[in-house]
C-alpha cells in the first residue's frame, strides 16, 4: 500500500505514467523476491492453484506492459486508454483471486 499513495500524489501532480510505471515496478520487484527462492530451493507449493494464478497474472501484466511500450505511439508515455487497460487486469487479478481461488463470498 504504500506504493499506492506515493503513486497518488506523482499522479495528482500530473505524471499518470511515472505513477504506473512506479507500481508496477514495485509489485513486479515484490513478486519476482517472493517467487524466485520457491524456484532455488524446489519446495513443495501448498496451495499451486494459488500459485498458479500469482505467476500467470505477473506474467500477463508484463506481457501487456510490454506490448504497450512496444506498440505504443509515445514510446517515453503511456496513453489514457492504455493505463486504464493495465489497471483493468489488475482489477481482473483481484476478482479471480476474490471469488476464484480464494472464494471469499462463496
Amino acid at each position: 500500500m504504500p506504493e499506492v499513495f506515493a503513486s497518488w500524489s506523482v499522479a495528482k501532480s500530473g505524471q499518470v505514467t511515472a505513477a504506473t510505471t512506479s507500481v508496477i515496478a514495485d509489485n513486479t520487484a515484490t513478486m519476482t523476491l517472493a517467487f524466485f527462492p520457491l524456484a532455488l530451493v524446489t519446495l513443495p507449493v501448498q496451495n499451486f492453484q494459488l500459485f498458479m494464478v500469482n505467476l500467470a497474472f505477473v506474467a500477463l501484466l508484463g506481457a501487456v506492459y510490454a506490448a504497450f511500450i512496444y506498440w505504443g505511439k509515445q514510446k517515453d508515455s503511456f496513453e489514457l486508454w492504455e493505463v486504464l487497460a493495465l489497471d483493468s487486469v489488475y482489477l481482473a487479478y483481484i476478482a479471480v483471486m476474490v471469488f476464484g481461488v480464494l472464494k471469499v463470498f462463496a
